[in-house]
């Protein structure tokens, strides 16, 4: 941080930067669990890498515990494809110190 500026990689984030982070669903038989990466700047050229290794995951291992698996899995691919689930940094620090895990689709 300088003059009041924080970067990353080079990059100003402010409060407003907008985040995104993709979903894998990963299952076995009766349990389904769902991962989510790291937040990235939406953009972001490795995001495209993020977002079909995590639906190509997910494919290949979502889909083996009934009932969740399958409907999991398509939420998944759906949330993925259309560019994972964004935010702004200001409700990733809000959630944080709600104590909460992952940024859901609600505005905060």
């Amino acid at each position: 941080m300088s003059d009041g500026e924080v970067r990353y990689e080079g990059q100003p984030i402010t409060l407003d930067t907008e985040l995104t982070h993709f979903v894998v669903c990963v299952s076995l038989l009766v349990v389904t669990i769902q991962l989510h990466s790291r937040p990235l700047r939406c953009g972001e050229a490795r995001s495209i890498r993020y977002r079909l290794g995590f639906t190509l995951l997910t494919l290949l291992l979502g889909w083996w515990a009934l009932p969740w698996g399958p409907i999991r899995t398509i939420k998944a691919v759906r949330v993925n494809l259309t560019g994972g689930m964004s935010d702004t940094v200001k409700c990733y620090l809000w959630d944080m110190k709600q104590g909460a895990s992952v940024v859901d689709d609600r505005a905060c």
